[in-house]
């Protein structure tokens, strides 16, 4: 699949990859949004993002669908703004049980969580 696109004329094989899909059989499929990103990113046309933050911070459209967009970052800067008017954190925990319940539900908050017990 890879080697096929990837002898095309660089401006061809950009066309061909938002909407063409080559299997190993050489049939055609109509691609999506997401497996058109995961075949630029393997014929290193695009680089995997690495998102750093707190997890109060991160946009849940971005937690659904990995991808980000202008929106993400309004949202954690809306939630900044929201933190400094109320002075309450993104994510409070009354007890130690609903830190662990939540770290037990979500493995990708566990690094964050660990960390930090508090917001400041």
């Amino acid at each position: 699949m890879i080697f096929g696109v990837a002898s095309i004329d660089p401006k061809r094989r950009d066309e061909l990859i938002k909407v063409l899909d080559i299997d190993i059989s050489w049939s055609l499929h109509k691609v999506s949004d997401g497996q058109r990103r995961c075949l630029q990113i393997c014929m290193g046309l695009l680089k995997p993002v690495k998102v750093k933050g707190s997890a109060g911070y991160v946009d849940p459209d971005y937690l659904r669908t990995f991808q980000l967009t202008d929106l993400s970052d309004v949202y954690s800067h809306g939630v900044l703004l929201i933190e400094l008017l109320t002075g309450r954190c993104p994510i409070e925990f009354k007890n130690h049980e609903a830190l662990k319940r939540l770290i037990d539900d979500e493995a990708f908050l566990r690094p964050v969580a660990e960390e930090k017990q508090s917001c400041y």
